[in-house]
């Protein structure tokens, strides 16, 4: 496909890592979250973090920088992050309740928040476009 040296030149090295994960073993869909405070007496909210990524079972370490790639490799068109559907087996996203990360951010919530807030979850997934697939396929 043309494009393909176009989005590789796009990449970085961590980027490329990150597809190599998603590729070894493939998958259709993987499980996302994204975290949020949501004031209890009125449902108002404020983010915490987007695109989170468990694979094998496994929250990714360095979630920024996870969360930073996704970003940038559904810019390039070859994942779709989509929070519209999710996982029907919801074990898949047990790993998120469970992790360092979900654990550091109900401890600061507890800290600066109390009882007022609490941390929501909100499951979504990825899944490889046809680009995507192609692009595995050929490159990986």
């Amino acid at each position: 496909h043309p494009s393909f040296s176009s989005i590789i030149r796009r990449m970085s090295p961590f980027d490329a890592k990150l597809l190599k994960c998603l590729v070894e073993p493939k998958r259709d869909l993987y499980p996302l979250v994204n975290y949020s405070f949501i004031r209890k007496n009125d449902d108002s909210s404020f983010h915490q973090a987007s695109n989170i990524l468990a694979l094998n079972g496994t929250v990714m370490e360095n979630v920024t920088d996870v969360a930073s790639s996704l970003d940038i490799l559904q810019s390039l068109g070859l994942v779709h992050l989509d929070y519209m559907r999710w996982l029907s087996d919801d074990s898949a996203y047990a790993p998120f309740e469970s992790c360092s990360f979900y654990n550091d951010l109900v401890n600061t919530l507890e800290i600066e928040y109390g009882d007022e807030y609490k941390l929501h979850l909100e499951k979504g997934c990825l899944a490889f476009t046809e680009l995507g697939n192609r692009f595995a396929m050929c490159c990986l």
